[in-house]
Parts: C-alpha cells; sequence; structure tokens
C-alpha cells in the first residue's frame, strides 16, 4: 500500500477522533493500522528531513481539520471531535478534502489568506525566471503537504544550481 496523502487522511482522522479524545501517539498508531502500513512505509523519511512523510501528512491533516473547526486541541498532542466534525461524519462522505474543507470560512481564511468571498481564487500561481525564461508554476498541489513543497522546491533550486555551475 502507498503512504495516503494529507487529504486522503481527513476523513480517517476524523473518524479515529470521534471515538473519544485522543493523544496523537495513540491517533497515529490508529492510521497505521487503517492503512496497513508497513514498517518500511512509517519509517520513510522525507528528503532532507528527519520527519516522517506519514507522520507530516498525519500532521497536516489536524491542522486542516482544525483550521476548518471540525477537531480542537484541547491540551497539546490531544484531539477530540467538535459538534460540526460530528456533523461532517453524519454525512457519510466517502472523502474529505481541500474543496470540502473551503466550505468553513475559518478554513477558507487559512488557506487563502483572504475572506471567503474569494475563494473561487484559491489556487495561486507564481511567476519564476529560470534559465532566462519566465513561466508560471502552479504552486497548489493538494497531493502533497507545505513540507513537501518546500522539500521539492529546495531540491529543484539545487538541481538549478548544479546544472548553472556544468
Amino acid at each position: 500500500m502507498t503512504i495516503p496523502t494529507y487529504e486522503q487522511l481527513h476523513l480517517d482522522v476524523l473518524k479515529v477522533v470521534y471515538n473519544g479524545p485522543c493523544a496523537v501517539a495513540n491517533l497515529r498508531e490508529s492510521i497505521y493500522k487503517i492503512y496497513n502500513l508497513t514498517e518500511e512505509e512509517i519509517n520513510q523519511l522525507l528528503p532532507k528531513s528527519k520527519t516522517s512523510v506519514i507522520n507530516d501528512r498525519i500532521s497536516w491533516s489536524i491542522c486542516y481539520l482544525k483550521k476548518a473547526e471540525l477537531l480542537k486541541s484541547p491540551s497539546r498532542g490531544n484531539y477530540e471531535i467538535t459538534k460540526e466534525g460530528e456533523k461532517v461524519l453524519s454525512l457519510n462522505l466517502a472523502t474529505i478534502d481541500n474543496v470540502f474543507l473551503m466550505r468553513y470560512k475559518s478554513f477558507a481564511d487559512f488557506k487563502t489568506g483572504r475572506s471567503s468571498k474569494d475563494q473561487d481564487k484559491q489556487k495561486t500561481q507564481k511567476k519564476s525566471i529560470i534559465n532566462n525564461n519566465i513561466e508560471e508554476v502552479e504552486i497548489e498541489d493538494n497531493s502533497i503537504t507545505p513540507d513537501e513543497k518546500l522539500e521539492k522546491a529546495y531540491i529543484n533550486i539545487e538541481n538549478i544550481i548544479i546544472s548553472d555551475l556544468k
């Protein structure tokens, strides 16, 4: 089995926490079991980091669910489902993704840095100059976490510098 994306984790994180307050360590163990992750998958690290890919994705899923106010953290490392989170679970959705979370003003404000009136402009673009060419680079990719985006950008810049030095 492949390691799920942080978006794929949203629904299962809510389901695990629905059973009662949950410490992050117990939440992680439950997710490992749900996805039948191997030791190799659990221990796979992000490039240039000491953080495991799955734990990073679980953390970002928790963060996004908290920003949508579907989860709360009564104390550090402990999570509970909110009344709104319970309502979402009662919908029996097949999945919860960031598009769904954009329905919540608190999440939309966090994700876009703007009010929810600008939700239709949720994808941002950035211009970059590579080899004297200006190109549009889409920086919104919901399949990877912000940490993974930074790692990829770092590796990309490193590769550009290496090729320029040759």
